[in-house]
C-alpha cells in the first residue's frame, strides 16, 4: 500500500487530500491533517475518482479535421490550431470579442502554471490590447 497526501487540483480551492493506492485501486479521502481544510473536500474533489474513470471522458487531446471528424492529436498542435482560429476572430471582430479565463487551475499565476502553452493566448490577448 502507498499513501500520501497531495492538494485536489480539480478547482481553485486546493483542498488538501490524501490519496492510498492498493491493489492497483486508488482511494482519495480530505486529509485531516491538513491545516486551511481539516478534511474537507467539495464535491468535485469528492468525485474526482468517478470523473476519471468515466468511460466518457476524453483522455487525450482531439482535433476536428477537415472532414468534421474528431482525431487524435498533440497538445501542441490543437492549441496551434486554437491560437490560430482566436486570431482570427479577433482580427475580424476585434478585441472585446475575446476574454482570458482560466479554469480549474490552482491560485498560481498563468506564468507559473504547468500548463504554460497557454502563454500564447494571452501573447495573442496581449497584443490585441496594445493595438487599441
Amino acid at each position: 500500500m502507498t499513501e500520501s497526501t497531495a492538494i485536489c487540483r480539480f478547482c481553485h480551492a486546493s483542498c488538501g487530500i490524501r490519496v492510498t493506492i492498493e491493489e492497483n485501486r486508488v482511494h482519495i479521502i480530505g486529509d485531516l491533517d491538513n491545516p486551511g481544510y481539516h478534511g474537507y473536500g467539495c464535491v468535485k474533489g469528492r468525485s474526482f475518482l468517478e470523473c476519471h474513470s468515466d468511460p466518457g471522458r476524453v483522455p487525450h487531446p482531439l482535433q476536428r479535421d477537415a472532414d468534421g471528424e474528431l482525431r487524435r492529436t498533440i497538445s501542441a498542435s490543437a492549441l496551434d490550431g486554437i491560437a490560430h482560429r482566436l486570431r482570427s476572430i479577433l482580427a475580424k471582430h476585434g478585441p472585446r470579442s475575446a476574454c482570458w479565463r482560466m479554469g480549474r487551475g490552482s491560485c498560481r499565476p498563468p506564468s507559473t502554471h504547468p500548463c504554460d502553452r497557454i502563454s500564447r493566448y494571452r501573447a495573442v490577448l496581449a497584443r490585441t490590447r496594445e493595438d487599441r
